[in-house]
């Protein structure tokens, strides 16, 4: 018997569920195809444990009158018919045994011992056990008996079972069910949160293992494949969503998840038809009513579907969908009522009506001049105190607000039922009613007037106890715990949370809530349980660890600090308040010296593991041994040119830090153009030096502000933190540094004290502006010579720049860190040609004959175009497409490749830095030689052909004369002509050369000193003292990049947590922006404007998506004429 128990890897046991479970874990390890004997050996312990479990004991004599319920209940249990049955439950629960005052208490708790391993019921049946055994409302005396957890379970499980149908299965379910049922929740989850490779594990392992069927497993599939990238997977999805519907056509899920994929392809017709099924069978199905409600909307019934939504709020008040959809159908009611409203045609049904679309459409001013013109009848005297008491509390004239709360409250104290929809509802407002009295009352008290906040209390414990709806009672009590926050009285705070939990124990801000309380209060191991209960809640949200590690700040527990900040980086928690004390916590470590001569350590390792075995590794080691012996050489600014491949970035770190190392630097600093550069890298260092060496990134677009006083702290907090750089490793954008260098502001200087000592690594040098390179390399040379730190330039396509440093810095003393470029001819792993002129057309059908290839071209609109015009697996890439959405089209291009598949991508410039992919052939339209080689570093980048081609192409597009890219393009065409190949060193610098020459009177342009005509104190590097640079009057003229251009988030459907983030933005969080910004697109002035005077910006839900394309992005030609709010 051991035998085979040691097979599965268990103790002996009885119960199957244990084996199973033990067997389908151990399937993983064993392929039958891989290892049929060890597939045998493990079914054969599986069968055998099977027949163990099942062989029927002796039954104990004596079994209780309570023993003996439990075993029926157990039988019952196993028929798997017989449990979705609630007859059979409720034959059981009216026996005298469970109702007996002697028995009854003993039945209750073990059956909610029984429930704990036989909890998969359908949710009659658990509405069936709330009454007989008192679950709800009980949550105090179960927590007596119970773990909270599984009290709380308890408490949500017979309020919202409604996940699965039951009723639904098919197939052997004699067997393995729950298990099933388990796996199924797991599939689901993993959708919903978009964690697609679980959710396809999850998917496969359950086709793998079960004989048993139910369509919502096929439903999570069409989900999956509808929210792929690629369409033919899309539409497959949408063929599984309709044959479902067409098999289940009352199933309310299975139906409102295909007519919302009808309603997302703007396909209306038959919605309407769809939706009525479902009602025919389930009349109060929300999500049935809903759906049909917006389809009569989508029909302009604009009426209809108003009153409809205002059914549909009466059950969820604060659903953002519904919401949007009024402020849609008020638009046209407005319309239809307001020149009604200007010639006084209007009655007072008619002037109410178009008060409360005012209202609903946030037109408050209006509101309240429209109801002063009139006096309300007896009618109208309930509802108009009502309207004009809620505009005035949301514009915060409290006192105002209360003249007619009070009133519209004593009104609604005298109704009586009359069985009228309108009075039914006037008096449904009677909680809600207390509760706008108690918030005017309480932002009086908290503005510093008169007033007792118990009095306030006492309207919420009042509204909490009218309330029908159970969210809005939550809702109360959330308002009374932000009134005690506010006031800093934590106890109170503390009991008020504890209120909402035994209400709602999924109430996740409850959590929040009582964990800062605690944390206040000095209960610290009950600040850790809230932060686990929180975190098991909503893992990806960052207040919870912000609570725990300030909580282990102040007991200066570095390591737990640091294990908490890595588990909120792993589950995608992210804010400003958390990066402000990782940035505390980075300030605390970076104290040590020793950190630096770790990650050194470190590093040393890792590229003596490195290989030396071909001639392409031992060309790489001899190169970066070449630049590592010349670091040593005193220098201010060291220059390293290396090829594509050759490992240029370990071979700076190394540099860079062996001179911090020897010479007692205390800072890193790395200077990159791009964030989607600086994010990998990033990780990469991250990824190396792990705990060692902690690393700051300072690069966001976004600035750190917030909306409430406490918000706005974090934020400044958070902001200083990063401008001061105060970390061994620095990782920003040249942006950040050359722009905060050159301001006059304190707040962007903050950071010059930590550029001292330190050594500082330009990426890609040569992307620099050719008009600012008069600025940036002084701005380099004051740091290197008063600063005492050092400077590294690298480029895979150096310029020489040794005529501007003498010109512009002629003291400075730099260094190039390789010489001799005799095994740079290894890495030519492509070769150059020159197409010529030609047409789109042609280079379209070029590359359609190629294995894969990449087209690169210099504007959005020619990407665009040529696009179109490619056939086949095609993929595009350019700044018209969020950060997130070439994330991911970047990883399918990725895995494309790598699988040898035959792909087209067109993209703009954008790929050519920082873009890991290699492609058999590259087109790169006439550009500058720059450019042109850095396209050429995508092509055979890995050197798996002989060789990869790079074909050069002119097509018929014209540039403003006298521009930056007219002028590269002309003097790439005579290179083109003059050199056989464009990589070689020669070339290179005569381009680079023809471009300084050009730029002359630009570069010289930009000079400090120009800007200074009072001060003429300078040294001999022509640079002034550090006392009279003219900061303010400088910083006026220099610009980095345009500053032209803003962003628009961009609410993608198709990403969960995109669509998340947008929607706390919306409700006033302003914290997540930082993290919208890889959800954002940056147009020009001009285009926004375009865009919002057609609307699109003004549209809260974006469902019509004409404007943003899943494969090419932000389209700005799109018609727009359905938007009109």
């Amino acid at each position: 018997m051991n035998d085979f128990f040691n097979t599965l890897g268990i103790e002996a046991t009885k119960e199957e569920k244990k084996i199973k479970k033990a067997y389908r874990a151990r399937l993983h390890a064993v392929n039958p195809e891989d290892d049929p004997d060890g597939f045998k050996r493990l079914r054969e312990a599986y069968e055998e444990a099977l027949k163990y479990a099942r062989q029927k004991e002796e039954e104990p004599e004596n079994l209780s009158p309570a023993e003996e319920f439990i075993s029926r209940c157990e039988q019952l249990y196993k028929n798997f018919y017989r449990r979705i049955d609630e007859q059979e439950w409720e034959k059981l629960f009216s026996e005298d045994i469970c109702i007996s005052l002697e028995s009854g208490e003993e039945v209750r708790q073990r059956f909610l011992v029984f429930l704990m391993e036989n909890f998969r019921l359908p949710s009659p049946v658990w509405k069936k056990i709330d009454q007989t055994f008192s679950i709800t409302g009980n949550r105090k005396e179960l927590l007596e008996l119970f773990p909270e957890p599984y009290v709380d379970f308890l408490q949500q499980v017979v309020r919202y079972n409604g996940a699965l149908n039951y009723e639904l299965f098919e197939g052997d379910v004699s067997e393995d069910v729950d298990d099933y049922i388990e796996h199924y929740h797991k599939l689901r989850q993993y959708a919903d949160l978009g964690m697609r490779k679980e959710a396809w594990e999850e998917y496969h392992f359950i086709e793998a293992n079960y004989d048993i069927c139910h369509p919502y497993i096929l439903l999570e599939k069409a989900r999956l494949l509808y929210s792929d990238e690629e369409r033919e997977k899309q539409e497959e999805g949408g063929e599984i969503f309709r044959s479902l519907a067409k098999k289940y056509p009352q199933e309310e899920r299975i139906v409102c998840c295909y007519g919302r994929y009808c309603q997302e392809k703007d396909t209306w017709d038959g919605t309407i038809a769809l939706y009525d099924a479902v009602l025919e069978a389930h009349p109060e199905s929300f999500l049935a009513r809903t759906g049909k409600m917006e389809s009569i909307l989508h029909e302009g019934r604009y009426r209809e579907a108003r009153e409809s939504i205002l059914d549909l709020l009466e059950e969820s008040p604060v659903d953002e969908r519904l919401v949007a959809d009024l402020n849609k159908a008020n638009v046209y009611v407005i319309a239809e009522l307001e020149p009604k409203y200007k010639d006084s045609l209007l009655d007072q049904d008619g002037l109410m009506e178009l008060a409360w679309c005012y209202y609903q459409n946030s037109r408050f001013e209006d509101g309240i001049a429209l109801m002063d013109g009139f006096v309300p009848d007896e009618e109208h005297y309930l509802d108009y105190h009502n309207l004009k008491g809620r505009i005035f509390l949301t514009v915060n004239k409290d006192a105002e607000a209360l003249e007619h709360l009070v009133p519209w409250l004593h009104a609604i104290q005298k109704l009586r039922p009359d069985g009228t929809k309108k009075t039914t509802r006037q008096m449904a407002r009677l909680g809600y009613a207390y509760y706008t009295i108690a918030s005017a009352k309480a932002d009086l008290i908290l503005d510093g007037q008169e007033g007792s906040l118990l009095e306030v209390m006492d309207y919420i414990e009042k509204a909490v106890e009218a309330e029908q709806d159970f969210s809005q009672k939550v809702s109360y009590y959330h308002t009374a715990a932000d009134i005690w926050r506010r006031k800093k009285e934590y106890a109170k705070m503390f009991d008020i949370c504890d209120k909402i939990i035994a209400l709602d124990p999924q109430y996740y801000p409850a959590y929040l809530l009582r964990q800062e309380a605690c944390l206040y209060l000095g209960r610290y191991q009950e600040v850790i349980n809230d932060y686990q209960r929180a975190t098991a809640l909503y893992p990806y949200h960052a207040r919870p660890y912000c609570t725990l590690i300030r909580m282990y700040l102040s007991f200066g527990e570095q390591d737990r600090v640091k294990d908490i900040l890595q588990l909120a980086k792993e589950n995608g928690a992210n804010s400003d308040e958390l990066e402000l004390l990782r940035a505390r916590y980075i300030a605390i470590r970076a104290k040590s010296r020793k950190d630096l001569e770790k990650a050194l350590s470190i590093l040393n390792e890792r590229m003596k593991n490195m290989r030396s075995e071909t001639k392409l590794q031992q060309a790489r080691s001899s190169i970066q041994k070449q630049a590592i012996d010349h670091c040593t050489k005193d220098s201010h600014i060291s220059v390293l040119d290396m090829p594509t491949g050759s490992g240029k970035t370990l071979c700076s770190l190394k540099i860079a830090l062996e001179k911090a190392v020897e010479s007692g630097k205390k800072h890193i600093i790395y200077v990159i153009p791009y964030t989607s550069i600086i994010e990998q890298t990033a990780k990469d260092f991250e990824e190396m030096f792990r705990d060692v060496l902690p690393v700051l990134q300072h690069h966001s677009n976004y600035s750190y502000d917030g909306t409430t006083e406490e918000e706005k702290k974090t934020a400044e907090k958070l902001k200083r933190t990063c401008e001061n750089w105060d970390a061994p490793l620095i990782i920003t954008t040249s942006v950040q540094f050359f722009q905060s260098i050159y301001h006059y502001k304190g707040s962007a200087l903050r950071k010059l004290h930590n550029l001292r000592d330190s050594v500082i690594v330009f990426d890609e040098i040569h992307l620099i502006p050719t008009e600012l390179l008069r600025p940036c390399l002084k701005a380099v040379g004051y740091i290197t010579k008063y600063l005492n730190s050092e400077a590294l330039f690298l480029s895979a396509t150096m310029p020489d720049y040794s005529k501007l440093f003498d010109k512009f810095l002629p003291d400075v003393n730099y260094n190039k860190l390789v010489t001799d470029r005799t095994n740079f001819k290894y890495f030519k792993k492509c070769e150059y040609k020159d197409m010529g002129k030609t047409t789109l057309e042609t280079i379209a059908e070029n590359a359609s004959r190629c294995k894969n290839a990449l087209i690169v071209v210099n504007t959005k609109k020619t990407a665009a175009e040529l696009y179109n015009l490619v056939q086949g697996e095609k993929y595009h890439l350019s700044a018209n497409m969020t950060p997130a959405h070439r994330s991911r089209v970047i990883e399918v291009v990725r895995n494309k490749l790598e699988n040898g598949e035959h792909i087209t991508v067109v993209s703009t410039s954008l790929v050519e830095a920082g873009v890991d992919l290699d492609f058999n052939t590259v087109f790169r339209q006439l550009s500058g030689l720059d450019s042109i080689l850095q396209a050429g570093g995508r092509c055979n980048r890995e050197g798996r052909d002989d060789k990869g081609y790079v074909y050069v192409f002119d097509i018929d597009e014209t540039y403003r004369k006298g521009s930056d890219l007219a002028m590269r393009i002309n003097k790439t065409k005579g290179l083109l002509e003059k050199y056989q190949d464009i990589t070689s060193y020669d070339c290179i610098k005569e381009y680079y050369d023809g471009i300084f020459d050009f730029n002359q009177s630009r570069i010289a342009e930009n000079s400090i000193a120009k800007y200074n005509k009072q001060s003429n104190s300078f040294d001999r590097q022509g640079l002034m003292s550090p006392y009279s640079i003219p900061f303010r009057s400088y910083a006026m003229q220099f610009e980095y990049i345009s500053a032209d251009t803003i962003s628009i988030v961009i609410d993608d459907p198709n990403d969960q947590t995109c669509h998340e983030l947008v929607e706390t933005l919306r409700n006033g969080d302003m914290s997540v922006r930082r993290a919208l910004q890889k959800y954002s697109v940056s147009v020009y002035m001009n285009v926004f404007k375009d865009l919002y005077s057609q609307g699109v910006l003004k549209d809260p839900e974006n469902r019509n998506q004409s404007y943003y394309n899943n494969e090419t992005g932000l389209n700005t030609q799109a018609a727009m004429q359905d938007y009109f709010i």
